[in-house]
C-alpha cells in the first residue's frame, strides 16, 4: 500500500471511530438529541442501547457459504481499530444441518486468521436459529441480565 493511501486509510479510520465515540457521547448527554429520538418515536432506553452498542462492538453479517474479500478486509480492519465483532453468518435455512456446521466452520476458520476473538454463528431469519445466541451475546456486551441469570 502506498504511503498516500495509508495515510488516508488511518485518517478515514480515525475520523469514523471519532464519528461513532462523538454521536454516542451525544446520545447518552445532550438532551437536543434524546429529544430528537423522543420526536421520531423511539423510546428512551433505545437511545441509551444505541450508544452503548456503538461503543462496545460491531454486529457484522456475513453469507454463510461465501466469505468475501470484503467480508475478510472488513473484519481486518476492525481488528486493526481494536473491535471485536459478532459475525452473524446469515441464510442458514437455506442449508442443511451437516452442511450448516460445515459452513460455519469453515467461516470460522477462515475469520479466525484475521481476528481471533471474533465471534461467529449461524443465523436464520426464517426459523429462530441463531436468534437466542446473538441476543445473549448483544445483552452481554450491553450488561443485560438473561433470563437464565
Amino acid at each position: 500500500m502506498a504511503k498516500v493511501s495509508r495515510i488516508g486509510f488511518w485518517t478515514v479510520t480515525a475520523i469514523f471511530c471519532l464519528q461513532i465515540a462523538f454521536t454516542a457521547y451525544a446520545q447518552l448527554t445532550l438532551p437536543q438529541v434524546a429529544g430528537a429520538f423522543a420526536h421520531l418515536g423511539f423510546p428512551d432506553y433505545f437511545r441509551i442501547e444505541l450508544a452503548w452498542a456503538k461503543l462496545l462492538g460491531v454486529v457484522l453479517l456475513v453469507e454463510s457459504r461465501v466469505v468475501t474479500d470484503q467480508d475478510r478486509q472488513t473484519i481486518a480492519w476492525l481488528r486493526s481499530i481494536g473491535r471485536n465483532p459478532l459475525v452473524v453468518a446469515t441464510k442458514a435455512d437455506k442449508l442443511k444441518r451437516g452442511p450448516a456446521k460445515a459452513a460455519l466452520l469453515e467461516v470460522r476458520r477462515q475469520l479466525a486468521e484475521l481476528h481471533p476473538t471474533a465471534t461467529v454463528q449461524l443465523f436464520s431469519a426464517l426459523t429462530p436459529s441463531g436468534a437466542d445466541e446473538a441476543r445473549t451475546i448483544l445483552d452481554h456486551w450491553l450488561e443485560f441480565p438473561t433470563e437464565d441469570a
